[in-house]
């Protein structure tokens, strides 16, 4: 039976965007057919416990003891240079690299959902299929949405707290009905941070949220980075003011942004002031982004493409 194996980077510095990828690409294949490897120091509260796992101390352990077995057909998710390396030189035939930056390497499977990108920009042997384009981004699940009272500030695993702080006071000055309930996801943000804020009773802050799709489907809006999540908050129709915090976020700030997609948070920020006077007006502008987001962003279509994807394979 062949077993499908995700490795996605669980380093100390990977943060959490690559493994909730790979499970959102498992969510497309057999349970019961599916392991994924993690690093024994990853964080073990961040896992979910549905799947299956072998925990490994360095990569020579798998070398020695699970990739010489012809069975296994593998799924890296990774910036490590050197485990690209390690799986392209025994598994090019038998493997998936899920991208988002350009490769040394020719692999034979590469899925690239970032938007705007095409085939072209990995394409080095006519023997390589890549899935390239906004419409290979997994997303499964059909999405109702409930009533949306729920604006999320959420920058990812990174230590961004000037950010958050400045977020919180875009959001004093926009002034919102007292209805809405501020979700703060950040492991390093603390309670002791808003204690001079008028609307802290307001404010849930969370290290984790492991069921962040029940907060999607209540979000007005969010404020946070340009990553792996912004392309889940926008299937949501969720419009989002975004900062990049990485520079392979800068490519998807662009792209968002130029089909009028996201919001810039530095521009938003700075005209705080004036939505506080006319809090019509960014209400509006929240109203264009949903609509972009709904013309754009179809989960039906990309279920059916990500199936063709391991159907093919």
């Amino acid at each position: 039976m062949k077993t499908y194996i995700f490795f996605p980077d669980t380093g100390s510095k990977a943060g959490l965007g690559h493994l909730n990828r790979c499970y959102k690409y498992s969510d497309f294949l057999n349970e019961k057919k599916t392991l994924f490897f993690i690093k024994n120091s990853f964080p073990k509260k961040y896992l979910n416990p549905k799947k299956k796992y072998l925990f490994y101390q360095n990569i020579n352990f798998l070398k020695k003891n699970i990739m010489s077995d012809d069975k296994h057909f593998f799924i890296i998710d990774t910036y490590d240079f050197d485990t690209q390396k390690i799986f392209y030189k025994k598994y090019s035939k038998k493997l998936v690299a899920i991208l988002d930056f350009e490769s040394k390497f020719n692999f034979r499977h590469i899925i690239d959902h970032t938007l705007g990108r095409n085939k072209h920009f990995h394409q080095r042997d006519k023997r390589q299929k890549i899935y390239a384009g906004l419409k290979y981004f997994p997303i499964k699940k059909k999405i109702k949405l409930q009533k949306r009272n729920i604006i999320l500030i959420d920058f990812g695993t990174v230590n961004k707290s000037s950010l958050i702080k400045k977020a919180l006071s875009f959001l004093k000055h926009v002034d919102l009905d007292s209805k809405y309930k501020i979700i703060i996801i950040n492991k390093y943000f603390s309670k002791k941070n808003i204690r001079n804020l008028p609307f802290k009773k307001n404010i849930l802050i969370y290290n984790h949220k492991k069921n962040i799709a029940a907060v999607y489907k209540k979000t007005f809006f969010s404020i946070g980075a340009c990553g792996i999540s912004l392309y889940e908050k926008s299937f949501y129709g969720i419009p989002s003011i975004v900062v990049p915090v990485a520079k392979n976020q800068m490519y998807n700030y662009k792209n968002f942004f130029s089909i009028n997609c996201i919001l810039k948070f530095d521009k938003m920020f700075k005209l705080r002031k004036f939505f506080k006077l006319n809090n019509v007006i960014f209400l509006k502008k929240l109203k264009k982004i949903e609509y972009n987001l709904k013309k754009n962003f179809n989960n039906k279509i990309n279920s059916s493409n990500v199936k063709q994807i391991f159907n093919a394979i």
